[in-house]
This record gives structure tokens, sequence and C-alpha cells, in this order.
């Protein structure tokens, strides 16, 4: 036990030199993680991109005519495709760039690395320590939110992921609406997840949640809630003068109470994947919150967990829903380096990212499917 702690601290040390002799620590991080990601999981292009794909088909379609109401005919109600109607943010951009369904799977690749610049920022704004800032960044390669980016070219969830990231990572007003904005228009769970969003930014500029002191112009929720609102007024109009089409929302399109019920007994590992070794910072957090009697805090931020939670229990593809709950990742590092030193915070990063690294991840749908990394598809071209 010993000796592996004695590792532990050898490598430890190593990365603060390697860290403090990189001019620029940040993109060096990006590069390492945006690596290990592809190693972790390599994309399956071989099942990827066929042209008779229904999903492919859509998107295209989509792509075409962002804003056409959805053939009832050629996809009915009950089915996955009429509850994307309003998803419009990616068919708007492929519209604009003249991308088609193939070409955004490469799109959304090349935004990887942004995923991971984004969150060693969000690290470092938390504390000034390059060490626990690349290990949890690391961590980040090893877990679904990242994997998204290199897998399901035909779901939106990674550019929802880099959005909401972005907006954690920010301050600026204009960036704050339309990404907020963006978000939403990716995907409705997008909008869920920003009550995480909006505690973090309050955590961030006053340390309390819900402190009215700051606004109208300098705590950035004030424009987080101006996105939400400039959203719905917009999603009003699409639904009443453009598009004019009703989202079906029943049991029958595996949406509500029944696909809940069905899903109940996947919640433990539903759970375990989502954020594999980050819950140890997470379980952190609760214990803080309650041994320093912050109740008010631990309501706040189980309740907007829970809804992102349960929401995504109610659905079809659990793992790419709960995973919206990711902010919290943030939100538990913040009291986190509150209450411990370094070399502890530094512990605690360290053994997440093995953790991380040692529970496998798992694409949770009506089946479970192994996202395995690189060396078991190169031996398959073999």
């Amino acid at each position: 036990m010993e000796f592996i702690y004695i590792k532990f601290e050898q490598f430890l040390q190593w990365l603060e030199i390697f860290f403090s002799k990189r001019k620029y620590p940040g993109i060096t991080a990006t590069i390492i993680c945006t690596i290990a990601a592809f190693i972790f999981y390599f994309p399956d292009y071989d099942n990827m991109c066929f042209d008779d794909d229904i999903r492919q088909i859509f998107v295209n379609e989509q792509i075409q005519h962002p804003f056409k109401k959805l053939d009832y005919i050629k996809y009915p109600p009950h089915t996955h495709w009429a509850k994307r109607q309003y998803r419009i943010t990616l068919p708007v951009i492929g519209h604009l760039f003249g991308f088609n369904a193939r070409q955004i799977l490469f799109f959304q690749q090349a935004l990887l690395p942004f995923f991971f610049f984004f969150a060693f920022r969000i690290f470092m704004s938390i504390k000034k320590d390059l060490v626990a800032a690349f290990l949890l960044s690391f961590s980040f390669a090893m877990v679904y939110a990242s994997k998204s980016f290199l897998i399901h070219y035909t779901f939106f969830d990674c550019y929802a992921y880099l959005c909401i990231i972005i907006l954690m990572s920010s301050k600026n007003p204009f960036i704050l609406i339309l990404f907020t904005i963006l978000n939403c228009f990716t995907d409705e769970r997008g909008l869920l997840a920003m009550g995480l969003v909006l505690i973090w930014s309050f955590l961030r500029e006053d340390k309390i949640l819900f402190s009215f002191k700051n606004i109208p112009f300098k705590n950035s929720s004030l424009y987080l809630l101006a996105g939400v609102c400039f959203y719905l007024s917009l999603r009003l109009y699409l639904k009443y003068f453009i598009i004019g089409s009703e989202i079906p929302l029943s049991d029958k399109t595996y949406v509500g109470l029944q696909t809940m019920r069905d899903n109940f007994n996947m919640i433990p590992l539903v759970l375990l994947e989502t954020l594999e070794g980050f819950w140890l910072p997470v379980l952190l957090l609760v214990s803080i919150l309650f041994v320093n009697k912050k109740y008010i805090h631990l309501l706040f931020i189980a309740g907007a967990f829970s809804i992102v939670f349960f929401a995504g229990l109610s659905v079809h593809d659990m793992l790419r829903s709960v995973t919206y709950v990711f902010p919290i990742i943030f939100i538990a590092y913040f009291f986190v380096t509150e209450k411990l030193n370094t070399k502890e915070i530094r512990t605690i990063a360290l053994i997440t990212m093995t953790l991380s690294f040692i529970i496998p991840t798992y694409f949770i749908a009506d089946k479970t499917d192994l996202l395995s990394p690189i060396l078991p598809k190169i031996l398959k071209w073999f």
C-alpha cells in the first residue's frame, strides 16, 4: 500500500513539473485529453455511414428543410423522429454551411477538443491548480459526455453538452444568451439542465444561491434566464406560425411514467455510467453540504439534479439523457476546493481519474452496448 502511495505522489509531482513548463498548459491538456478520448472509444465508422440508414435520411431531410412540418405519413407520431421537430440547431447549421449527416459526424468530432478546453478552463477558474484541473479534464475522456462526440452523429447531445460547458465558462452576456438558445434548440433536455447551470452561475459570482444583490447588470444568471425566455418565445413562434406541429409525448413514443417504471431496474447502472469516477466529488459535495448544514444549497442542487435524472429515466435512451446532469461535477468541485487543501484535492482528482478508467462505459437504452476502446477495433481489421 505504501508503494502505491509513493508512486501516486511521484506521478503527481511529475505532472506538476510537466505542466509548469508548458507555455500553454490548457492547450497541452486539451490535446492529451482528445487523443485519450479516441483511444478509450474509437468511432465505429463501419457501422455509422450507411446511405440507407433511416437516421441519416431523416437528418439529411431536416438539414434541407429545417423549418418544414414533419411528414407524419413517413415519420408517424409514435416514432422517435416525431419528437425531434424542434431540435433545429444542427439542421440550421448544416443548412447554412452545406453539411450533410455524414459530414456532421466529422464536424462534431472536430468540436471535441473545445469540450476539453472549456472543461479545463472551468476547473482552473475554480482553483488555480494545473494538476487537479488536468486529472479531472482527463477523467472526462473516459465518460460518456466526451464519447458522445465520437458516436451517434444523428443524435445531437454532444452539441448541447458543448453549449452547456461554454455557458459555464463564460460571463459574456451575448454568449450566455446565444448559447442558451442554441442549447435548448439542440435538445429539450438541454433546457432541463439549465437549472444546474443557473445554480453554477450564482455560486460562481456570489458563492451563495439566489442572491439578487448583483442583478440586473452583474450576475450572469439574468442573461441565462433571458436566453431561456428568448428560446421559449421563438419556440412558440415556430409552433404557431412556421412549423405548426405538436410534439407527441406518451408511453407510445417511449416517453412517460410507464417508460420510467420499465427503466427503474436500470437505475443503478445508469447512475454508475453517467458520472463514473466523478461520483466521488459529487458524494463529497453531499457530505460537505450536509455536515456544514447548508440544507438550502443541498435542496436546490438535489432538485435540479433530480429534474434531469428522472426526466432521463422517463425516455427510451437513458444514458445520453441523464448525462445532462454533468454540470454537477463543476458544482461539486467548487465546494470540495473550499474545504480541502491542494494535496487532498489532487488525491481526489487522481482517484476520480482512476475510477473512470476502471469503469467501462456502456450505452444504455433498450439494450446495453459497450463503448469499446481502440485496441479491439484495430484487432478486427486483421
